[in-house]
């Protein structure tokens, strides 16, 4: 069973309809008949109903079962077709992935090739972190957790000095200069990585990417299946990403490119490997993430 957090259904329709010469759409009379009833009467359809399906220029059927119970209420047929399309969607993907495994290799690696990816990750959303990292409070925050041990620390060897201590007030300027030299050193790491967000949101069109292995993938967010702000919060543990290859960058790599598209590509080798602190960084478009 498969918990699907991301489906790009546009890719996954002209996949299905390049392979099958056709898409998968619901009986149109049925459709409407159901319509019709859920106008007229919350009760003429039964949870457990069926519909069947055609795969158009293949007449491969099938049956998709309904889940209406949570919608018998509602007289909104908007609603029950966005229920019929996901369903078809999600099944459609089975079709998909059956296919790719029979007739593609998943570790290829090259541009242009399907890819299945299965570990951790984390989603990286350049404006949440670009507005944590602009507050001051926060900044803060941060480092007085990281100085914590530190100032601990300080504040034991100080205790230590007693009255009769050589040098006594020059050793507790020396420990304070250094808890200053410190926390300095950290506001400017802060600084750097806010202007490294504000570069990276400059670069790369999309405000999130989910990362994982050696590989950034794109997410668009009309193809997310959740609260998109919650995302970064949200998601965790180890998930399946599948989709295909769009680019491989390495880490500060010129080629013998037009100087426009140097320049670009100076600007990608640079930056992205950052994101992930690898020296070769695959970008994928994924087709689905999930959770199986």
């Amino acid at each position: 069973m498969r918990r699907f957090i991301y489906l790009d259904t546009e890719t996954l329709n002209s996949y299905i309809a390049q392979i099958y010469d056709g898409l998968i759409k619901t009986n149109e009379e049925n459709t409407q008949q159901i319509n019709e009833s859920s106008k007229e009467s919350s009760h003429s359809i039964s949870p457990n109903a069926a519909i069947d399906f055609t795969l158009l220029g293949k007449g491969m059927e099938g049956k998709i079962e309904y889940i209406f119970k949570s919608l018998k209420a509602n007289k909104d047929s908007t609603l029950i077709n966005k229920v019929e399309t996901k369903m078809l969607h999600d099944n459609a993907f089975d079709l998909l992935i059956n296919h790719i495994n029979k007739h593609e290799d998943l570790k290829d690696g090259n541009i242009g090739k399907f890819i299945e990816l299965f570990n951790s990750f984390y989603i990286l959303d350049f404006l949440y972190y670009k507005e944590l990292f602009s507050d001051a409070n926060f900044i803060n925050f941060l480092i007085d957790s990281s100085m914590e041990n530190l100032i601990k620390e300080t504040e034991n060897e100080k205790s230590k000095l007693t009255t009769g201590t050589p040098n006594k007030k020059q050793i507790i300027k020396e420990i304070d200069n250094k808890l200053a030299a410190f926390r300095k050193e950290q506001e400017s790491e802060y600084s750097n990585a806010l202007k490294l967000i504000d570069i990276i949101t400059k670069i790369i069109p999309y405000q999130r990417v989910l990362c994982i292995n050696d590989c950034i993938v794109t997410l668009s967010d009309e193809f997310i299946r959740d609260d998109i702000q919650m995302s970064s919060f949200k998601y965790g543990g180890k998930i399946k990403v599948f989709g295909y290859i769009t680019n491989i960058i390495h880490r500060n790599i010129k080629q013998n490119l037009p100087i426009f598209a140097e320049i670009i590509n100076q600007i990608n080798s640079a930056i992205l490997p950052e994101i992930i602190n690898k020296d070769e960084v695959k970008i994928i478009h994924p087709i689905a993430i999930y959770y199986e």
